[in-house]
């Protein structure tokens, strides 16, 4: 599984210091894990199992804002999110999509198709996070 670190492993071209988790997801997610660029959150939705990776970068509104030396290992993270995500909850797929046309950041949703979440949202974040560790 992928190490988690407290700084991110890309180039100086990542503003981890001048990056801010929007207010609005903030609110409405619960912190899973920190992987090496993206902040790892689980959407409070009972419907799906609703995973966010956020790079830890100020300043990206689309998947092209990030810095093509790092953009590999935030796929590296997705995918090995992915590979927690269909373990945890086998679904039947998983839809993999950047939302930033809602938020001035990057988050990149991870939202599985099949059965809804028990309420417990803390409870799927820990067994996520256990994964990912």
């Amino acid at each position: 599984m992928m190490q988690q670190t407290d700084q991110p492993v890309a180039s100086s071209t990542t503003n981890e210091a001048a990056w801010k988790l929007h207010p609005q997801l903030l609110a409405d997610s619960i912190p899973v894990t920190e992987l090496p660029i993206c902040a790892v959150r689980l959407l409070d939705d009972t419907r799906f199992p609703w995973i966010l990776l956020i790079p830890r970068i100020a300043g990206l509104t689309q998947w092209l804002d990030i810095p093509q030396d790092i953009a590999h290992q935030v796929l590296d993270e997705v995918h090995e999110v992915q590979q927690v995500l269909q373990q945890i909850f086998t679904p039947i797929r998983i839809n993999v999509a950047a939302i930033g046309y809602t938020f001035t950041a990057l988050p990149v949703s991870a939202m599985m198709l099949r059965g809804r979440m028990s309420s417990g949202g803390m409870a799927h974040a820990n067994r996520i996070t256990r994964l990912i560790d």
